[in-house]
């Protein structure tokens, strides 16, 4: 397995050598294509005529001919190996290696002659906020009388739920509440105070809204003399702890919302000792009774510890050469990042998305050997897209682009490269309530490439950046993709699994959809 190779060092000395290596793979593609193109198998792939216009179709000093011409595969292949190398280590969003992937696309643009897309240069950068919980200021004390106990979170008490991320500060007494049944809480006070909830192993959920709405501060769950599933630490150990030490990247910070209910699982041996220690009145069961105060008060205190980091999308533009039709903007994009690595295995993420990627790239090479086209057009690799379409949304929050120009479409290309040859789906498709003139070019020029009819995937419309264009800015949109498949999001989704042909094909026919529409009228939907 491709991502599965030799891991001894640690995570810095990795980042070490991955940023030099990135800067080094920079400093030489920054000589050029020519240069770039050094290595590479000097014969064209056995395929690479069959994917050219023929000379009959399109007069050779055409701009579509030579845009068509400057599309390599191989040079693609080169750059998808590179984008879905070990080295890149998945592409996380945030990562060092994400930002080694985006120095990488600027080079190339800056050595193309592609301008400064961005408000601030080539770069649209934005904060990402991850919270954990802090260890120090993260605490569970019971006190009684003069005598109190702190507990240990992950050895006496557990977090059920995974959102327990926030910061609290809460101290009541404590009131057993059997169940909590609404039979249970009947004529019970429970304001201001800890409901315990006795656990027989079912769903707590209603147990938890009843308590709520009785004016409980939180719950406290321990196992009942029912409870016969596996302990709370087997159960929850590693989530607890894991609350602690890591939480996901979020695009906003959160740390000012309002808190969730709180829910503390107990275990059993440490509710017990409580009890004892507190000198609980008990049943013959061992268990104290419904509406029975145990004799101890809780104080619960979490505190989060709020970190930013930042991510970037690189907007690269290309003029247009109308003095009225350049400021619009043709808008292409394609994410750049991937999931990382879990469990110390590296989730290459070839066909996603390091195929849109290096797609994209084959698109500014052609556009440099087409020359300006009537509109303008903007070169858009976004981050975030598997943590949630981040680096689009930003984009179409603040849709800054150069000389007061505006977008006016958006194509999208994610996973080219993969499925059987004549395969292509497109969203919106036909029947879809956006189909569009973008679609309608798509349909059109697709059998021009070799392909069979568009397949739809309408059902991935929320799935990829697109979404973001046509939903925030009612743009014209499409989504090109050679499908899903088995490897998807999977460890084995790597390289040589990759049909570059067809990704090249995909390529040829964006162009082909670019150079149709470059003048014509646009419309959002049917």
């Amino acid at each position: 397995m491709t991502g599965s190779g030799v891991r001894g060092a640690t995570a810095n000395d990795r980042g070490e050598a991955t940023i030099r290596l990135g800067f080094a793979l920079v400093a030489l593609i920054g000589f050029g294509p020519a240069q770039w193109a050094l290595g590479l198998p000097q014969e064209p792939a056995p395929s690479e005529a069959a994917l050219r216009q023929p000379a009959q179709e399109l007069a050779p000093d055409s701009p579509l001919a030579k845009g068509l011409a400057a599309i390599v595969q191989e040079r693609l292949r080169a750059d998808l190996e590179f984008f879905a190398s070990d080295a890149m280590r998945g592409r996380n969003t945030p990562s060092p290696e994400l930002r080694i992937a985006a120095l990488f696309l600027k080079s190339r643009m800056q050595s193309l002659g592609f301008q400064p897309g961005a408000e601030n240069g080539w770069f649209q950068d934005y904060p990402i906020f991850t919270q954990r919980l802090d260890p120090a200021q993260t605490s569970l004390v019971a006190s009684f009388g003069e005598q109190s106990r702190s507990l240990g979170l992950g050895e006496d008490y557990f977090f059920q739920l995974p959102n327990q991320s926030y910061d609290l500060a809460l101290e009541g007494q404590v009131l057993c509440v059997g169940e909590g049944s609404k039979e249970d809480l009947e004529g019970l006070d429970l304001q201001g105070k800890w409901a315990l909830v006795l656990d027989r192993g079912k769903f707590l959920s209603k147990a938890i809204k009843a308590c709520q709405g009785a004016g409980a501060i939180g719950v406290l769950a321990s196992p009942g003399p029912t409870y016969e599933r596996d302990s709370y630490a087997q159960k929850y150990r590693l989530r607890s702890l894991d609350q602690l030490a890591a939480s996901k990247p979020r695009l906003t910070n959160s740390a000012g919302e309002d808190a969730p209910f709180p829910l503390i699982m107990l275990g059993r041996d440490a509710a017990k000792g409580l009890w004892v220690a507190a000198g609980s009145p008990l049943s013959a069961a061992g268990y104290p009774a419904t509406g029975v105060d145990p004799g101890f008060q809780l104080r619960e205190q979490r505190k989060l510890r709020i970190e930013q980091q930042s991510a970037s999308n690189l907007c690269a533009f290309w003029p247009g050469s109308d003095p009225q039709l350049a400021k619009e903007t043709m808008i292409l994009s394609a994410h750049y990042d991937h999931v990382g690595v879990k469990d110390g295995v590296i989730y290459n993420g070839a066909d996603d998305n390091a195929s849109g990627t290096s797609g994209l790239l084959a698109l500014a090479d052609a556009l440099v050997a087409y020359g300006p086209m009537q509109r303008s057009v903007l070169l858009l690799w976004v981050s975030g897209e598997e943590k949630g379409l981040w680096g689009s949304k930003v984009w179409v929050d603040n849709p800054w682009l150069p000389e007061s120009c505006h977008a006016v479409l958006n194509i999208n290309i994610d996973m080219i490269g993969r499925a059987p040859g004549m395969d292509l789906c497109i969203t919106p498709s036909m029947d879809h309530p956006s189909f569009n003139s973008l679609s309608r070019a798509a349909y059109d020029l697709a059998a021009e490439e070799g392909f069979g009819d568009l397949i739809s995937q309408d059902e991935f419309w929320s799935s990829s950046d697109h979404k973001n264009f046509a939903e925030t800015l009612g743009l014209p949109v499409i989504f090109l993709s050679a499908g899903d498949h088995e490897d998807y999001h999977k460890p084995t989704d790597t390289a040589e699994k990759i049909d570059v042909q067809k990704s090249t094909r995909i390529v040829r026919l964006v162009l082909r959809v670019l150079d149709r529409v470059q003048a014509a009228p646009l419309s959002s939907g049917k």
